[in-house]
């Protein structure tokens, strides 16, 4: 799996692509770490972003999951009523964050009961849909 990085500008406030990252400094600020990206005014300090990792998998339609990724996911459960005679399917859907948690990436859920799902234990990685980040859609965690 190739690891694929973002870059959030924490002053510009956007999302940057990342190229590469220039450690040594010989890029256009010498002396100075930094992340090549695709834009035309090319390296950024690393102490002026902050690296986002791609988790490698990707969520419903095909988009790649990042870390502070806000993505929806559906949770189904069933629910025994009336002294377990009666079993009545519930359907719901949940949000959380997408953080790492070493060794791996796990889902902070942030509106409703809390718990994490660590890849996929509680249901697939592949059914997420991403609606958005912690950076872009700060608004996204606000629980009404």
């Amino acid at each position: 799996m190739i690891q694929r990085l973002k870059a959030w500008h924490k002053t510009e406030k956007r999302m940057l692509p990342v190229l590469c990252i220039d450690f040594a400094g010989t890029e256009i600020q010498k002396g100075t770490p930094c992340i090549v990206a695709y834009e035309n005014d090319g390296c950024y300090p690393l102490d002026e972003v902050e690296l986002v990792l791609s988790t490698g998998k990707q969520d419903v339609h095909e988009n790649e999951v990042y870390e502070g990724d806000i993505v929806e996911f559906k949770v189904e459960r069933i629910f025994d009523l009336n002294d377990y005679t009666t079993e009545c399917n519930a359907v719901a859907f949940g949000y959380g964050v997408v953080e790492w948690f070493a060794p791996e990436f796990r889902i902070k859920k942030f509106k409703g009961l809390e718990f994490y799902d660590y890849m996929g234990e509680k249901f697939g990685w592949d059914e997420l849909r991403v609606v958005g980040n912690v950076y872009e859609n700060p608004e996204l965690l606000e629980v009404k």
